[in-house]
């Protein structure tokens, strides 16, 4: 009977280290799952946080978008039609290089209150406590004197900068300066986003003609190849024929190919320049304008020197290193301000007692001659410096002017003459092909009237891009859109 009583005591303390350490493990696992969902939610708060910099799986269309822009293709699909001033504007809002810069200027305009802060009164509140046991071995008193707390209820002091000769006024002149030459920066960023997103709109339009050419090509050699694959059939042709027809309709497949291959960059170029890689699929004007200017290189310089950012900011380049060189010299001067104090003291011998004082003051900084003539002597330096570098921006930008304005009448001397060789090129190409129908000319004939009207489609739509692209460079350079006249097609006539 006694063995049975222990050997159940002995099953019931087994049962109950069992329970124990299942218990024990299903709280450590629980407290491991609560750690683990903490540090989940964590991650996932701060992967929200920073969303936006993760490239997103989805496209997305603008909200600023009219609601005409959005065509409705049966009760289901939506498509965006885009021209170039809907490409101008998104860039304008959602390119993130322009919104920097905005920032940047409020930035900079801060630096204009925080010189001007010298002026405003400035206030110290403090208040503490000390524990000191003085030594009076040294004032011939050879006693022991028991450690004080020494406090201070509460002190409070003002200080007013009466005047210091100039050197806050012109510190708030170069912040005034930096800040001007921000939005001035706004504003060149503004001009190059333009720039790009025209010169990616019409590389688009061009790369969309470009591929309806060779989509056009495709279609004559398949023509060609099954003409040739008839006459070869009842002997009317060689075989040579149908081989050389073959290649050509390859190579035509190929250069297909690469042409809607270069749609798809271009159509990625231009959303980059506007700021918004993820938007949807969109459809854009496929006509490349052709608007003359009525201007000269004098009017251009004029219009240059009032609008071009960078030409301000050359002035104000000047300006700013002008200032900072006058800001050095006034290192010797002091500063005449205004002080006073009130508060409470004492220990724990005596009882609190209040004390206070008033006054103004001339303050010298530690002066050090030798390096403040050459800190002088410094700012003047970089202030020759600044004048040259501003020297060397004028030039630049007038080379910029004068060659893109070469440029852009190189390319609209071309126009005409790209046109004409396109409508001399396909009337060579509607003979040749008509001769090779009737059987008077051959593969190889055909084939170089093929090639040479493809080659000058390509070659005109490259020369009218090229004419756009150097307009809105002529712009870029100018600072300024420019008022241009459409032309027709009809209304190009060549130089004499």
């Amino acid at each position: 009977m006694k063995n049975k009583i222990i050997k159940t005591f002995i099953l019931c303390l087994a049962i109950l280290f069992t329970f124990n350490c299942a218990s024990f493990a299903i709280e450590e696992n629980n407290v491991e799952k609560k750690k683990l969902t903490r540090k989940e939610k964590k991650i996932a708060k701060e992967k929200k946080k920073y969303a936006r910099y993760t490239i997103p799986t989805t496209e997305m269309i603008p909200e600023e978008l009219e609601p005409d822009k959005l065509t409705i293709e049966g009760s289901v699909a939506k498509s965006l039609e885009l021209n170039l001033a809907d490409c101008l504007e998104l860039a304008l809002t959602y390119n993130p290089l322009i919104k920097a810069q905005y920032s940047q200027a409020q930035a900079t305009k801060t630096l204009k209150g925080q010189a001007l802060s010298n002026y405003s009164p400035k206030i110290n509140l403090g208040a503490g406590i000390s524990r000191l046991k003085p030594n009076l071995s040294s004032s011939g008193f050879n006693m022991d004197v028991d450690p004080l707390t020494q406090y201070t209820v509460g002190e409070i002091s003002v200080s007013q900068l009466i005047y210091d000769f100039g050197i806050t006024q012109n510190l708030y002149h170069v912040r005034k300066l930096e800040y001007e030459a921000a939005l001035n920066n706004i504003e060149n960023t503004v001009n190059d986003v333009i720039y790009q997103v025209k010169n990616a709109y019409y590389m688009l339009v061009t790369a969309i003609e470009q591929e309806r050419v060779m989509e056009d090509t495709v279609d004559q050699f398949e023509q060609t190849y099954e003409q040739a694959h008839a006459f070869y059939q009842v002997g009317m042709k060689p075989k040579i024929d149908v081989t050389i027809a073959a290649t050509n309709l390859a190579d035509a497949k190929a250069n297909l190919i690469q042409a809607k291959n270069a749609v798809d960059i271009a159509t990625a170029t231009l959303n980059n320049v506007m700021g918004l890689p993820f938007i949807a699929k969109y459809s854009i004007e496929e006509n490349l304008p052709y608007e003359e200017l009525d201007v000269d290189i004098n009017k251009l310089v004029e219009i240059a020197n009032e609008n071009r950012p960078a030409l301000k900011n050359s002035v104000l380049g000047v300006k700013q290193a002008e200032q900072a060189w006058k800001l050095s010299k006034k290192s010797y001067f002091p500063t005449l301000s205004f002080q006073g104090a009130f508060g409470g003291a004492g220990n724990n011998n005596r009882d609190l007692g209040e004390f206070w004082n008033l006054g103004g003051y001339f303050q010298f900084n530690a002066i050090n001659p030798f390096l403040v003539k050459n800190q002088i002597d410094e700012k003047r330096h970089l202030f020759e410096k600044q004048q040259y570098i501003s020297d060397a921006s004028v030039n630049d930008i007038y080379f910029e002017i004068q060659k893109t304005w070469a440029n852009l009448i190189d390319a609209k001397d071309r126009v005409p003459v790209a046109l004409l060789s396109m409508k001399m090129s396909k009337e060579n190409y509607e003979l040749a092909s008509g001769r090779y129908k009737v059987g008077e000319s051959d593969a190889i004939e055909l084939k170089d009237a093929q090639i040479q009207y493809q080659n000058s489609r390509l070659m005109y739509f490259t020369t009218l891009y090229e004419y756009n692209r150097e307009k809105a460079n002529l712009e870029k350079a100018v600072g300024q859109t420019l008022k241009s006249t459409p032309v027709g097609i009809e209304e190009i006539k060549l130089k004499n």
